[in-house]
């Protein structure tokens, strides 16, 4: 019995240091290509970009936040209108 468990213990070692560590699974959740996260259906990592996004936006000129939310907005109506016009 003790053999079996020295070798399983070793087994259980090796598998434990090819583990990545939690610094390299927080760097995972930031894409590098937000467009190629989304393409992929990487949902985590576009919620994480989004709220950085969010967060940098809010401290930024107020000016330009208006015109960033004006951007987005236009983007917002612009796809409502092509959903709007498929479905008919």
């Amino acid at each position: 019995m003790r053999a079996t468990a020295g070798a399983g213990a070793v087994e259980t070692a090796a598998s434990v240091a090819k583990l990545s560590g939690v610094g390299s699974w927080l760097t995972s959740l930031i894409p590098a290509n937000v467009i190629k996260a989304a393409a992929d259906g990487a949902v985590l990592p576009l919620i994480v970009f989004t709220l950085v996004f969010a967060l940098a936006a809010r401290r930024i000129d107020a000016a330009l936040r208006e015109s960033l939310i004006a951007l987005f907005s236009g983007i917002a109506n612009a796809m409502t209108r092509i959903i709007d016009s498929s479905s008919r």
